[in-house]
């Protein structure tokens, strides 16, 4: 059986999920909601693997599976497209997100 996984993902699904979180991001007032802007990214980009299929049987029965390498490399995917789209409004969704590696996030700062 097939599941899928962040590499399945295709350019358009990428392209799609880096624009939407872009959006929820600019167009959420997370205070108002009493939640942290991180706190709400992270709910955000879990519900876009859950909606692209990332989160599936696969995730919970294959036992090399890890739900957090998943998020991490889902993420890491997201920056990696943004990054190739050029598209700047990233930069502030990018360094709320827990799932990218500190060094990343660094960078985001630094520009």
């Amino acid at each position: 059986m097939f599941y899928k996984k962040t590499q399945d993902l295709t350019d358009a699904e990428l392209e799609s999920a880096v624009e939407n979180l872009v959006k929820f991001h600019e167009f959420t007032f997370f205070g108002e909601r009493g939640v942290t802007t991180e706190l709400g990214l992270t709910f955000a980009i879990e519900q876009l693997a859950c909606t692209l299929g990332l989160v599936n049987d696969g995730l919970f029965e294959d036992p090399e599976s890890d739900s957090a390498i998943m998020m991490e490399e889902f993420a890491s995917a997201l920056d990696k497209k943004a990054t190739e789209m050029d598209y700047r409004p990233w930069l502030e969704v990018k360094a709320e997100i827990p799932y990218l590696p500190k060094s990343t996030l660094k960078a985001a700062n630094d520009i």
